[in-house]
């Protein structure tokens, strides 16, 4: 779980660098390079539900589909299809996207609802928009 989540933040964090500003040619190489990687390792430790680490977490599924659109690399497009497809499986009626559980704090809804949104925005996929604004 740790090193998923290290690799989400390299990657994520990484990505942006990419975008942020004109750097040197070699350290934009290196970046992509890091980048790449970590989209491959993500890619690799997707369930075949669509789903990454606690399945009853929708935000630890949203993590690396945010990482993974926001890279920008081809080839990506059926990972995110069924990480998109596990998020909205758990959207419900109020907007939410969360899984309902028996504990005190109950399933983090808020936490997990921010989470899936923010993600689903830079897969800009316009048919998302629904799902994006029916959040509460």
């Amino acid at each position: 779980m740790k090193r998923i989540l290290t690799v989400l933040i390299v990657t994520a964090a990484l990505a942006r660098v990419t975008v942020a500003e004109p750097i040197d040619p070699d350290l934009a190489a290196q970046v992509r390079t890091a980048v790449e990687k970590g989209v491959t390792f993500l890619k690799g430790q997707q369930k075949e539900n669509g789903s990454w680490s606690e399945e009853n977490m929708p935000a630890l599924t949203a993590l690396p589909l945010w990482a993974i659109a926001a890279s920008g690399l081809p080839g990506t497009e059926a990972v995110q299809d069924k990480a998109i497809a596990s998020l909205l499986g758990n959207q419900k009626p109020d907007g939410g996207v969360y899984v309902l559980q028996e504990r005190q704090g109950g399933g983090l809804g808020h936490y997990n609802t921010s989470v899936c949104v923010t993600a689903l925005h830079p897969t800009g996929r316009q048919e998302l928009t629904p799902a994006i604004l029916n959040t509460p």
